[in-house]
Parts: C-alpha cells; sequence; structure tokens
C-alpha cells in the first residue's frame, strides 16, 4: 500500500516538472508574447472607448416644460422650482460627471439633468437645507438611451436651501441709493434731490429677508451708480445689489430695474446781506380801507445762496444792488402780523436763493391802526 502511495505521488511530481519544464523553456520569447498581447489589447481597447468628463451648469426653471425645452438646445442641470418655493443657495453652481464608453456614443454625447422640487419639499418649515442625490437615473441624453461602462457624478448630491416665496410693498429713496466718486472739482450732489422711479415697488423673496426688508426698506441697496467727474446730472436704470442684499431678492420692475437720477451742481457758498431796504407798494389801499401804518420792518437781514462761480464774482454791495424786497398793502387783512416779502432779483439766475437768516422765507412785522381817529367833526360851522 504504502509502495502505491509512493508512486503516485512520483507521478505527481514528475507531472508538475514537466509543466515547470514546459513553462520555462524558452521563457524569454513566451514573456514577450505576453507582453505583445497585453499592449495590443490595451490599445484596442482604448481605440474603441474614451474618457470623457462633461460640466453642467447647474440652472433654474420655473416648470419641467421649460426644463424640457432648454435641455434640448443648452445642455445643463435643470432645478424645476415651484412658484410657492425659492431656492436661495445652491452647494454647487456647476457638476462634473466623468462618463466612459464606447468612442462614437461619448465623443458626440449631449448629456443633461432635471431635478423637480416639490412643492411641499419644506413640510412645515419657511426655511430650510435639503440634500439631493444625484444618481444616474436623473440624466438624460438628447435622442435616446447611451450605454456607458463608467458614470461618476462629482459631487455625488446637491445641497439646496429653500424657502417659501413672499412678496411685499415698500418704498424706495435717496437712502437706497449708492453714490461713489466725487464729481469735478467745484460740483456737488445734493443727497437729497436724489430721485428714484418708480419709487414705489414691490419685491419678493425669501420670507425672512422680504419680512426685514419690509420692516425698514432702507436696507435694500442698490447697484452703485459713479458720478466720478461729472458736472452734469447722472441717470441710470439699476437693480438691487447682490453683493449687499441677498441675490435671490428680486425687484418686480420691468428687467428688475429701477432709475435713478442724482444731480451734479456747482458748489454753493451763501453771502450775508444786513439791512436791506424794504419797498412798499399800494399804501392807497391802506387809505382806501380807512387804515394806516403805526410801525413796519424797514430793513431785513438776507442770506444768498447760490453757484460759487456766480456769486464769487460779486461783492456785498453789488448784490445788495441786485437784491429788493418788496412788500404789497394789497393782500393786508390783519392790523398786526408776520407776512412773507417777495424778492426781486435783478441779473442772477434761479439756482441763486435768498431767504432770511434762518434760510426761511424773508418776512416784515407790521401794525396798523384804524384811520378813523383822524378825522374831527367841525364845530360852530368851521370846516375841519
Amino acid at each position: 500500500m504504502s509502495t502505491r502511495v509512493e508512486k503516485n505521488k512520483e507521478r505527481s511530481r514528475s507531472f508538475w516538472m514537466r509543466v515547470w519544464m514546459l513553462f520555462r523553456h524558452d521563457i524569454g520569447r513566451k514573456l514577450m508574447a505576453l507582453i505583445v498581447a497585453v499592449a495590443l489589447w490595451y490599445s484596442l481597447a482604448n481605440r474603441l472607448t474614451l474618457d470623457r468628463r462633461i460640466q453642467l451648469q447647474v440652472r433654474e426653471v420655473a416648470s419641467r416644460v421649460e426644463a424640457d425645452q432648454l435641455r434640448s438646445t443648452a445642455p445643463a442641470m435643470y432645478l424645476v422650482v415651484p412658484p410657492e418655493l425659492i431656492v436661495s443657495h445652491v452647494s454647487r453652481k456647476t457638476i462634473r460627471v466623468d462618463v466612459r464608453g464606447h468612442k462614437d456614443e461619448v465623443r458626440n454625447l449631449e448629456l443633461s439633468a432635471v431635478l423637480e422640487i416639490e412643492p411641499d419639499a419644506l413640510g412645515s418649515q419657511d426655511e430650510a437645507v435639503i440634500q439631493v442625490p444625484l444618481v444616474q437615473s436623473l440624466f438624460k441624453v438628447q435622442g435616446g438611451e447611451f450605454g456607458l461602462t463608467d458614470f461618476d457624478v462629482k459631487p455625488s448630491a446637491l445641497d439646496i436651501r429653500l424657502a417659501r416665496r413672499r412678496e411685499a410693498e415698500i418704498i424706495l429713496g435717496p437712502e437706497n441709493v449708492v453714490v461713489v466718486g466725487r464729481p469735478r472739482e467745484g460740483y456737488a450732489f445734493d443727497e437729497n434731490s436724489i430721485r428714484v422711479v418708480p419709487n414705489r415697488v414691490r419685491i419678493s423673496g425669501p420670507i425672512s429677508q422680504v419680512e426685514a426688508l419690509g420692516r425698514n426698506s432702507n436696507q435694500l441697496k442698490l447697484v452703485p451708480i459713479d458720478v466720478d467727474g461729472r458736472i452734469l446730472e447722472v441717470s441710470q436704470q439699476v437693480g438691487i445689489d447682490v453683493e449687499k442684499v441677498d441675490r435671490s431678492v428680486t425687484l418686480l420692475t420691468t428687467g428688475g430695474l429701477v432709475e435713478v437720477s442724482i444731480p451734479v451742481r456747482p458748489k454753493e457758498i451763501t453771502k450775508e446781506l444786513l439791512s436791506i431796504r424794504v419797498s412798499y407798494e399800494n399804501e392807497d389801499a391802506l387809505r382806501m380801507d380807512k387804515r394806516r401804518v403805526v410801525s413796519a420792518t424797514e430793513t431785513i437781514d438776507l442770506l444768498v445762496t447760490g453757484p460759487r462761480s456766480v456769486l464769487e464774482s460779486l461783492t456785498s454791495e453789488q448784490l445788495a444792488e441786485r437784491i429788493r424786497p418788496v412788500f404789497d398793502w394789497g393782500q393786508v387783512t390783519l392790523t398786526l402780523g408776520d407776512e412773507p416779502v417777495r424778492i426781486y432779483r435783478d441779473n442772477l439766475p434761479d439756482s441763486v436763493r435768498v431767504t432770511d437768516g434762518d434760510g426761511r422765507p424773508a418776512e416784515i412785522h407790521y401794525s396798523l391802526e384804524s384811520a378813523d381817529s383822524d378825522l374831527r367833526m367841525p364845530s360852530d360851522g368851521e370846516a375841519p
């Protein structure tokens, strides 16, 4: 029995020895043949397959129909957002798809994806971040199905911040306008004179942002307007400055724009004129009304404000000659009071303003009495 086992072992060793000898025989040529075969296979495989990296922009659309229409000509990843929701942030603006497959298919591959967000995605919350896996079933190719040996999406998921949409009406004014630069030397702009048209607008955006702007509309800032080196009014159509306000907040105006006008005028100076005599007219009206003047302001002090280029060329005496305060007694109804005077200006532009020392319209003070006290009844037949 033991002799038979030993013979079997011997035959087995002899068999593997013959195999080994067969393998070693002419080993160099065999290895070379193997290398050539592998290289040939690799070369043929590369000729038939292709690796391609596709970048897709993440774009928002309002409906599946719109997404299907766009993806036929503009491959992208389309987020279908229902009107009651708003996407305030997406973790990636572009996604990368690495594909591998038959060269003829991959070379002209037009890939796109459509991701529909459900209207109830937020549940009972006003704002939340949802995570959406980017699986291969979301992706479609123009013209039908495609077969790939490798398909990899980076990132593997998108984080999308959703919020309920809210609208509100706000008033825009100079506080919402951002001005940069400086007008030319000798010129300036008056912030209080800035105009916004339309100034009553509706805004739309995430509920938290819109409610905050509704409480304080001054927080909404428009795109800055440059007035550097300007000497005339600057008018420009601008929208919301997305660097200062959540970029998902929009103006519900034509094109999301409003028109802002910034008046640029020559810088002003002020000169003081003291004791300027008041001219009184139409005293006949008092006599017909049987009244007379007891007292009236004779002179007033004035402030003259206007462009530097105009007022600097005139002395105070020259200005006083060109400015004439006038009061008409025909407009008086009371016997005692303060009344504004008309200021006549000779050879002065409308940009020159004349006020009292407090910057208000100049006034005079007057006192009247009845003229009947001067009438005396004749006595003993004598004339008065």
